[in-house]
């Protein structure tokens, strides 16, 4: 009949409908099975770690010339360092403590900026400065006079906190305090606090030449517990700070006087090392000590004469042909208690530089002429008060290579026309390399 011939006709469609649906569905099935394969073997190929994947690679080697260009990605923290205008020649420009590009600092710029020779550094991220010039540069001339007034109550512990106070970082030190302080610093071997404040609170070219070589000279004959390589540090520093007229007279400066100063450090830890241990017999034998002394007053008030005691039994002779102290040589004077070794704690303590005026007889001049009352308690005539006279480092010699070293790298002085005067005396510039 018709009506069943519709049934068969859509029962037929409906079969015909899940065949292409079933058919459909394992293609898709095959399909994602296929996609899964292939991202397995892939897996398989490729490493699984950083590591792994830096072995597969394979080695290349790379070679870098002279027609090689580098390019460095420039971070907005460096290019804060530097003025968004460079030079037109393309080189860098300078940073300098007092917020200028390309300007050259010395001593006389710093004070004309601050008045009365007080410099001020950068004005860039100092929160403690305001914009009042007159307020800013009266608390500097306040941190310079605080500064001079720690040295002369010979205070360190108050200089060292004002110098160390983050706040008068702000601030610079003028060349005569900074020369004074350096000097202290330096006399008593605390190189450390010198290299501080040179870092942080001195300008570049503060110093002149001069000043500097008198600051060397205070150069100790006892370090104390200071290292010469703190030392070498320190003489750095104040070569920056000190004024040239060219970087190659600065660099060639530097080289000199570091291995001038390092030598005469290491020949006064030598002499220190020989106090501290070899017996008074030997040394009084050489002629490097004299023991048992009493000193009574020369002719001048600065004069100290030297009368030698019992000398442990060693005969010495009238012509000292065996060297001995001659004129010129720097000595120290140290309690004796007895023919033994001094020791450390006790050299530290108590000795005195003095410089031999005279041999025979031997007659001695303090480094520190002003101070009187270490004249009268080394004079003081009372049973005990003897002591033993030892030779140190030849400081005649360093400060004769110091000299001669300030006097090839000096600048040129000017005539009342701010004009170069030529001295035909100096050696050639060549000389300086």
């Amino acid at each position: 009949t018709t009506t069943d011939d519709k049934m068969a006709k859509r029962k037929k469609k409906r079969n015909q409908k899940k065949k292409g649906k079933n058919a459909k569905d394992r293609n898709d099935e095959e399909d994602a099975t296929n996609v899964a394969q292939e991202e397995e073997l892939e897996s398989k190929k490729q490493p699984a770690t950083a590591s792994d994947a830096i072995k597969k690679l394979k080695a290349q080697e790379v070679s870098i010339g002279s027609a090689t260009k580098v390019q460095m990605k420039r971070s907005e923290s460096a290019l804060s360092l530097s003025t968004k205008n460079s030079a037109d020649d393309g080189s860098a420009p300078v940073i300098n403590l007092l917020g200028g590009v390309n300007k050259k600092i010395t001593g006389k710029e710093k004070d004309n900026k601050g008045g009365s020779k007080k410099g001020k550094k950068s004005k860039g991220k100092n929160k403690a400065l305001g914009n009042d010039e007159a307020a800013n540069l009266k608390a500097a001339r306040h941190f310079n006079r605080s500064v001079r007034s720690c040295v002369e109550r010979s205070d360190p512990d108050g200089m060292r906190d004002i110098l160390r106070d983050k706040r008068n970082h702000h601030f610079a030190l003028d060349s005569h305090v900074l020369e004074t302080v350096m000097k202290a610093y330096v006399m008593a071997a605390m190189f450390e606090d010198a290299l501080y404040c040179l870092r942080n609170c001195a300008l570049p070219g503060t110093l002149s030449t001069i000043q500097t070589e008198r600051i060397l000279q205070c150069l100790p004959q006892n370090l104390r517990n200071s290292s010469a390589y703190t030392a070498a540090d320190m003489i750095n520093a104040l070569c920056i700070a000190t004024e040239f007229d060219q970087p190659t007279t600065r660099t060639y400066f530097m080289r000199i006087v570091r291995g001038i100063a390092l030598e005469f450090l290491e020949e006064a830890t030598s002499a220190r090392d020989r106090i501290c241990s070899a017996p008074c017999e030997r040394l009084v034998r050489s002629a490097s000590c004299v023991v048992d002394a009493r000193l009574r007053r020369g002719k001048k008030p600065t004069d100290i004469v030297v009368d030698p005691g019992h000398q442990l039994g060693v005969f010495i002779p009238d012509t000292l042909e065996n060297r001995g102290m001659q004129s010129g040589d720097a000595v120290s004077i140290l309690p004796y208690a007895g023919p033994y070794p001094m020791s450390a704690e006790s050299l530290d303590r108590n000795m005195i530089e003095a410089t031999v005026t005279n041999a025979q007889p031997l007659v001695l001049r303090l480094q520190d002429k002003g101070n009187a009352d270490l004249h009268q308690m080394l004079l003081e005539p009372v049973d005990g008060n003897v002591y033993r006279i030892d030779k140190l480092a030849n400081r005649m010699g360093f400060n004769r290579q110091l000299s001669a070293a300030v006097a090839v790298c000096s600048p040129l002085p000017k005539d009342e026309d701010d004009v170069f005067v030529v001295d035909r005396r100096r050696p050639s510039p060549e000389l300086m390399r």
